[in-house]
């Protein structure tokens, strides 16, 4: 699915978890039928037949402004005891990019977003290595190089240069960053790991994988928590290995796979198809 035309239409997504039982969707749809919204596209799941958690995405237009909407939105929290909100699709999200050597998902984000197939703005690439200058200029994006000698002030100027995100992703930014960053940051981190979690965390997954003789590699691309590797995942990708496969061969099957699941995860995060629930993830 690529980024959403919204031209000359006020396209909206409401994202709204409760736990389930009958009316519900009776509910929403009434709340919406009174500001006059227009249901184009819905979906939903619950986790069990009785006494589930029960999830929905309901995309809709309005012919007026969105000024009802937080009302809309408070009353329903109200009386399903809900956790929701409401997006507005036509306002990408804005981002920073984090890389360190490996390039492969930053040039692959970048070309994407350029090629309007993504929901995003980027407002940054930051790295801890001076080698991207010249490729944030081309497309016109401010590149800021950040020593990771010190990883306190390292991870202060990266907070300094994103204060204004939605989300950051890490593109294999092959530093781990801290629970206190995680906590001041206080937005989703997007991270893509080059394994099948949750097999073969942390450094040198492929050399993990050889070392094993898996018959699959994987990668993934997860929220970013305090633990590492263990966030919530999003979007998974493998592809089949055989013993006459080594690292070199593992690793470049494995850029193909890496690249093209952390574009998937940030185009279903940036279309506002994804909820969390516990350490899980909802992916409409």
């Amino acid at each position: 699915m690529g980024m959403i035309d919204n031209k000359g239409v006020n396209r909206y997504v409401l994202l709204l978890t409760c736990l389930d039982r009958p009316g519900i969707i009776n509910e929403i749809t009434g709340a919406l039928f009174d500001v006059n919204a227009n249901i184009v596209h819905a979906d939903q799941h619950s986790t069990d037949d009785e006494y589930g958690v029960f999830f929905i995405r309901i995309e809709f237009v309005l012919s007026g402004s969105s000024e009802g909407l937080d009302d809309l939105v408070d009353q329903l929290c109200a009386s399903l005891s809900a956790e929701a909100k409401w997006y507005d699709l036509s306002q990408p999200l804005r981002c920073s990019i984090l890389v360190s050597k490996e390039d492969h998902c930053l040039q692959e984000l970048l070309y994407q977003w350029k090629s309007n197939s993504l929901n995003i703005t980027v407002g940054s690439i930051i790295s801890n290595h001076d080698q991207y200058g010249s490729l944030a200029q081309w497309y016109g994006v401010p590149f800021h190089y950040v020593s990771s000698e010190s990883k306190h002030v390292s991870e202060e100027q990266i907070i300094e240069k994103t204060q204004s995100t939605d989300i950051l992703i890490m593109a294999r930014y092959m530093q781990i960053l801290s629970s206190d960053f995680l906590s001041t940051y206080n937005r989703p981190v997007i991270n893509i790991h080059h394994s099948f979690l949750p097999s073969f965390t942390g450094a040198k997954p492929y050399h993990q994988a050889f070392s094993r003789g898996v018959k699959l590699i994987g990668a993934t691309a997860h929220y970013a928590t305090e633990a590492l590797d263990e966030g919530p995942i999003i979007i998974q990708k493998v592809s089949p290995v055989t013993h006459r496969d080594n690292i070199n061969d593992l690793k470049q099957l494995g850029t193909h796979l890496e690249k093209q699941c952390l574009l998937d995860a940030i185009r279903a995060v940036s279309e506002h198809r994804v909820i969390i629930h516990d350490n899980k993830t909802i992916v409409f």
